[in-house]
């Protein structure tokens, strides 16, 4: 199985579509990184059948921190941060202390995807609202997320639990939901890579036992 870690086609096209940054305002926004691990399935015309493995994911996302408020295309009305414009679709929601929900919808021509999320992380102060410090970094929750390019019958479908959560600190504007993931080696490949390490080492220490041999 060919592994690749890599922005599915439509993720970067949705960064560089929906990026708020650089606009002059006197707004704050606050950015989180989440990770998990899960499962991840791709489809594409080349290869028969779908192909699924492992692996651990990063989720990093923003939402406005201050002022409150409504402004074009985005709005923070008490707990509910949501994004409306002509491609992406999004609402992030904290009324609950120590949780967070999202729902994410890209709709672009002949591509789409969308995101479903739950993070339930430590609070550090009881108080409904975003984060904006933990008591740590540990995290529950599940993750799903699914893309496609109708074009070229190409499908990514990524599903799993968080681990972690993180507030990043602030960033210069609104940074629309992007992930990444690493696949998890199989026990098999952990195995070989013991085992190089072993060779390795015992030939590094041959190579010491022979070079402290010398005769005048």
């Amino acid at each position: 199985m060919k592994f690749k870690t890599k922005l599915n086609a439509c993720a970067t096209v949705m960064a560089a579509a929906m990026t708020f940054a650089g606009q002059a305002d006197a707004q704050t926004w606050t950015r989180y990184i989440a990770t998990g691990t899960g499962m991840r399935g791709d489809t594409d015309p080349f290869t028969p059948g779908f192909s699924a493995y492992a692996v651990n994911f990063t989720l990093t996302f923003s939402v406005i921190s201050g002022p409150a408020g409504i402004y074009p295309g985005y709005s923070m009305t008490g707990t509910r941060f949501t994004v409306r414009n002509q491609f992406e679709e999004s609402v992030y929601d904290a009324g609950v202390p120590g949780v967070l929900t999202a729902t994410y919808r890209l709709t672009i021509p002949s591509a789409g995807a969308n995101a479903n999320f739950t993070i339930n992380y430590a609070d550090d102060d009881g108080v409904a609202g975003f984060p904006l410090a933990l008591d740590n970094n540990t995290a529950s929750g599940s993750f799903s997320y699914r893309s496609g390019d109708y074009v070229s019958n190409r499908f990514l479908t990524v599903f799993g639990n968080f681990t972690n959560f993180y507030v990043a600190g602030e960033t210069t504007g609104y940074e629309s939901i992007a992930f990444q993931t690493s696949p998890v080696p199989e026990p098999a490949t952990w195995g070989l890579m013991l085992a190089g390490f072993g060779i390795m080492g015992a030939a590094m220490r041959t190579r010491r036992r022979s070079a402290a041999v010398t005769f005048a």
